[in-house]
């Protein structure tokens, strides 16, 4: 179950995450089926909009650039992480917790050309572009037009 994790989760958010515990243990109960339930924090959510006032361009940044690896992984524990708890201890059903990021990035196939390096880091001075996989030796595919820039009033760690 994926959930945008921009606040803390209402009723209708906890529901259907407790509905998705209910429902693995019933499958395991009825069918004998091996489950566990994946939460997929959605850390693409939108944290802030800028405007670079040269152009007017408009920029967005994602929970997962404005707080990393860490400032999600503790949101996640301090919003979600008991219901899941207890969810997972009175119904016997096993959880984990992935973020949207890692979700998505391809796996490394160890063949040349399977496209696992297509993933753009951002930094302070802009969006870097994607590296040579060292498992590999996938070359990085760079869009046209190259290297993407934050406006100066929105890059990371900057006020402006």
């Amino acid at each position: 179950m994926g959930t945008q994790i921009n606040g803390a989760p209402h009723a209708g958010t906890s529901l259907v995450q407790s509905m998705a515990f209910a429902t693995a243990a019933r499958l395991h109960d009825r069918h004998s089926l091996p489950v566990e339930v994946r939460f997929s924090a959605l850390d693409n959510a939108p944290h802030e909009l800028v405007t670079d006032p040269s152009s007017g361009n408009r920029y967005q940044r994602a929970y997962a650039q404005a707080l990393g690896t860490d400032g999600i992984a503790r949101l996640v524990g301090t919003l979600y992480q008991p219901l899941f708890d207890a969810l997972s201890e009175r119904l016997a059903v096993p959880y984990g917790v992935e973020n949207y990021r890692s979700s998505r990035r391809p796996p490394c196939s160890g063949r040349r050309g399977c496209g696992c390096c297509r993933v753009w880091t951002l930094q302070a001075s802009g969006w870097l572009p994607p590296r040579e996989c060292r498992t590999c030796g996938c070359p990085a595919r760079i869009p046209a037009g190259g290297r993407r820039k934050w406006p100066p009033a929105a890059r990371p760690g900057k006020s402006g």
